[in-house]
């Protein structure tokens, strides 16, 4: 699973409109349909109705909207500590001394 098509999907499906959601990613309208091609080949399933405007989000994209959402935090947050992790402003410290 490709965290550029999630992003993509979450961006229409908050957007509603391929252009605003492309614009939103930084990506050209047609970058982000090949995006939304590609999640729904993946998940055998339409995630939003093209007939109407805005896209409308299907059921299955209803019931997959909230997992990919906890997923693009998660992985945010993870790049986040692990960047903090390698500029040294997280991680463990350990002290010792002797009597």
């Amino acid at each position: 699973m490709d965290t550029e098509r999630l992003r993509a999907f979450v961006a229409l499906a908050e957007h509603g409109h391929f252009a605003r959601a492309a614009h939103r990613l930084n990506i050209t309208q047609p970058g982000l349909t090949k995006r939304i091609h590609a999640l729904e080949a993946e998940l055998g399933g339409a995630l939003f109705d093209r007939q109407r405007q805005p896209a409308g989000v299907t059921p299955l994209g209803r019931l997959l909207l909230p997992q990919a959402r906890r997923i693009l935090s998660d992985i945010d947050a993870l790049v986040d500590d692990a960047r903090r992790a390698a500029a040294g402003e997280i991680g463990s410290l350990a002290i010792g001394f002797g009597l």
